[in-house]
């Protein structure tokens, strides 16, 4: 089974919310962290700065336009062809699953990749 069918089965409610059809992912996979599986979506540019417009309506564009990942009702989301800091970004995600907020010191939470320093919360 593709990972898309088992975590749109598993996550059937949360990817309805999302009005998200396997037509608007370049990719989906499972990422193990800690010994936890986390669903991580890749969505095509177009859909992706949508559903950014939608989830986050108070964002300025250009912030919009500058943010490569975030999360939404348990799911990872993040822009397609996102490949510099794509680990650190998922992982920075992941933090926030684990219910971890923003921060200024240069660590996985920083608000900025530029700034993901350190390999720590």
């Amino acid at each position: 089974m593709s990972a898309w069918l088992e975590i749109s089965d598993q996550y059937q409610q949360q990817v309805q919310i999302l009005g998200l059809h396997s037509t608007d992912l370049v990719a989906a996979a499972w990422y193990s962290f800690q010994k936890q599986q986390f669903p991580v979506l890749e969505i095509r540019n177009q859909r992706y700065g949508q559903l950014l417009a939608e989830i986050f309506p108070k964002i300025p564009p250009l912030r919009r336009w500058l943010t490569r990942g975030f999360t939404a009702h348990g799911l990872i989301c993040i822009k397609e062809g996102t490949w510099l800091g794509r680990h650190r970004l998922i992982i920075h995600e992941i933090g926030h699953l684990l219910d971890k907020d923003h921060t200024w010191w240069p660590t996985l939470m920083h608000r900025s990749w530029a700034f993901r320093w350190f390999n720590r919360w």
